[in-house]
């Protein structure tokens, strides 16, 4: 599945694409990312587009696509691939058209994330990072649990991206409007957006992704790691269907039990169990009440004839008389 992960910046599109990376088994293809790997690697690409670069200039699209040509040639991408903020204009979406054309292949679906302007701003310009380790915290919605310190590494001092700024924002909003929304127009008359409320919490937006992509419900799902950008819903258990009742194969000359059948039998043999255990309980304690009944009465008869075996006192009895 050959998918394209749509929304404005801070819409949650890296968030998602990781886990929907996990999910479907395809790799993640973010552009920035690639770019900044050719150049650390000092590939012939990366040379070109380091020299670009370092000349104050904007990488072209047809560079970019030739990147991308060359990335879902790689053997991980025969089962598709998730574009992650690419393409960003109508023009860049109708040359990676072309390109996957050639190759035989087409775009199966857009993923759009939906999130008010005000949302957005909220959360870039409340954003904060770790410089150490990298995670995110958000100052009202996820701050750390110490102020202005990093909760997995401990690094005192959080950083706010030089781009995080209310003015930068708003100058990427309105780029995006005017230059990345229209290709809603290029790809809805095919049938191949598909619109997720960005809004919901972060395990939602993943279901509901999920759904509009056809894909069924994953027995297990890929968890946020703690900390995040946002508010994580609790996880919900997804329900499990009851087995069909089938009949137990028997052995050769006997009737097969069925479910409903073993059941019956395992009741009836637990209520047996059960009085079995209650007439033991009673039998012995009815043995201990005789025995220790027994055994008062022998003290008592003990007791009566040692009485009995007793001389009779001084005072009882009489001085023989003396002769004269």
């Amino acid at each position: 599945m050959r998918i394209i992960l749509f929304g404005a910046p801070g819409a949650g599109k890296g968030t998602q694409a990781k886990r929907l990376e996990t999910a479907l088994g395809i790799p993640q293809l973010s552009t920035g990312d690639m770019l900044r790997a050719h150049v650390r690697n000092g590939t012939d690409l990366g040379r070109e587009v380091d020299a670009i670069m370092r000349a104050g200039h904007l990488v072209s699209d047809d560079i970019v696509i030739r990147m991308i040509a060359e990335r879902i040639a790689a053997p991980d991408c025969t089962g598709g691939f998730l574009l992650d903020g690419f393409p960003r204009t109508v023009p860049q979406g109708e040359a990676l058209d072309r390109m996957l054309a050639e190759r035989g292949l087409v775009i199966d679906a857009v993923v759009g994330l939906d999130v008010p302007d005000e949302v957005v701003r909220d959360r870039i310009v409340q954003r904060r990072s770790c410089p150490k380790c990298g995670a995110v915290y958000h100052l009202s919605k996820l701050p750390p649990k110490v102020a202005d310190t990093c909760d997995r590494c401990g690094t005192k001092g959080l950083e706010q991206r030089s781009d995080d700024t209310l003015e930068k924002v708003n100058a990427r909003l309105e780029k995006f409007h005017k230059e990345t929304a229209p290709l809603v127009q290029l790809y809805g008359p095919r049938g191949l957006v598909k619109t997720v409320d960005g809004m919901s919490p972060p395990d939602e937006v993943f279901e509901s992704a999920l759904r509009m992509l056809g894909v069924a419900k994953l027995a297990k799902r890929p968890a946020l790691a703690r900390p995040s950008a946002r508010t994580a819903s609790p996880r919900t258990p997804t329900a499990r269907k009851p087995a069909p009742r089938t009949a137990v194969r028997a052995p050769a000359g006997k009737p097969a039990r069925t479910v409903k059948a073993r059941a019956a039998a395992a009741k009836k043999a637990t209520k047996t169990k059960k009085a079995t255990k209650a007439k033991k309980a009673t039998k012995t304690k009815k043995a201990t009440k005789t025995k220790k009944a027994t055994k008062t009465k022998k003290a008592t008869k003990a007791k009566k004839a040692a009485a009995s075996r007793k001389p009779r006192s001084a005072a009882g009895k009489q001085k023989p008389a003396r002769r004269r």
